[in-house]
């Protein structure tokens, strides 16, 4: 797959979280569900590798995201680090699932960069892309 036609990930729809549980299981209704995850994982575990010239050859995002990527990796025990800089933050951090992750994940960025992050994430978080949050790890001094 041609790296300009990777689609950032998504939280799934009803009929794609169907798609993933198959026959004989009921739709959960509720976004932290085992599917949900599973659907997640099976997008980035079917990308192409980590593509640098998918970061629009920005020197400081593709340094930040090759010191971050894989504590991210690790923390959310994602099948790579396939990610690209339109995917959300809230999809790649899990969000909906757990916010003690995203508190570990700051811990870690402070120990191993020896950088303050606040635990909360800036202002907007929610709706930032991994390319922006990217940024603002720059702007912390990562």
């Amino acid at each position: 797959m041609d790296c300009t036609q990777i689609t950032p990930l998504h939280w799934p729809t009803d009929a794609e979280i169907k798609a993933a549980q198959g026959a004989g299981f009921r739709i959960f209704r509720r976004p932290d569900s085992y599917f949900v995850d599973k659907y997640i994982k099976r997008l980035v575990a079917e990308r192409p590798p980590f593509d640098e010239a998918r970061w629009r050859h920005n020197v400081e995002r593709i340094r930040v995201a090759n010191k971050v990527l894989p504590l991210i990796v690790k923390q959310y025990d994602w099948p790579s680090n396939a990610f690209i800089p339109e995917d959300p933050v809230d999809v790649v951090l899990q969000f909906r699932f757990d916010d003690l992750d995203f508190v570990e994940l700051t811990m870690e960025l402070e120990e191993v960069f020896l950088l303050p992050v606040p635990p909360e994430g800036p202002e907007g978080f929610d709706d930032m892309s991994l390319g922006e949050f990217m940024d603002w790890l720059i702007l912390l001094g990562l």
